[in-house]
């Protein structure tokens, strides 16, 4: 396999990453002002833990939050290239996608900065494991759940309406 190939398929994959997390901040953005969420500081938790750093306030923590958001999206569609430069698709290209939505449910409640999703209930468990396009379908007349309280991602505390 040429070094242009992979270069060429990472590049592509960079590219789409970078799509990829535009429109997932773009849509998990206009589903926290829809239901009135709270954006997670979850990640900067993680990140911070991981990286052996700490954002001092809450503009900080935000500001991390948001510089740890983009390279994590685009990274992982430089992942998704080399997938395609493989040749993998059907199941075997569906992997990177469970990966992807994996690692955040599993990762986070891992390093202890986020509740597992079966204690976060109704609405928070849906931003965590599904893609926000698919939160559309929880919010028509019919498929709608009671209203729980809304649960800080790190301390699990309720959230004042």
């Amino acid at each position: 396999m040429p070094t242009g190939d992979v270069a060429g398929a990472m590049g592509k994959g960079l590219v789409a990453g970078v799509a990829g997390t535009v429109l997932m901040t773009l849509s998990s953005t206009t589903e926290m002002k829809l239901t009135g969420r709270a954006a997670s500081s979850a990640p900067a938790y993680a990140a911070a833990k991981v990286l052996g750093v700490e954002a001092r306030g809450e503009a900080e923590r935000a500001r991390f939050s948001n510089v740890v958001h983009w390279p994590y999206g685009t990274t992982w569609g430089a992942i998704r290239g080399l997938v395609g430069l493989a040749g993998l698709t059907g199941p075997p290209a569906a992997a990177h996608f469970v990966a992807v939505w994996g690692t955040g449910l599993i990762m986070l409640p891992a390093l202890g900065v986020a509740p597992p999703g079966a204690r976060v209930g109704g609405q928070g468990t849906a931003h965590r494991r599904l893609p926000p396009p698919c939160l559309r379908l929880r919010r028509r007349p019919g498929l709608r759940r009671p209203r729980s309280p809304k649960l800080h991602a790190v301390t699990d505390r309720r959230i004042p309406r």
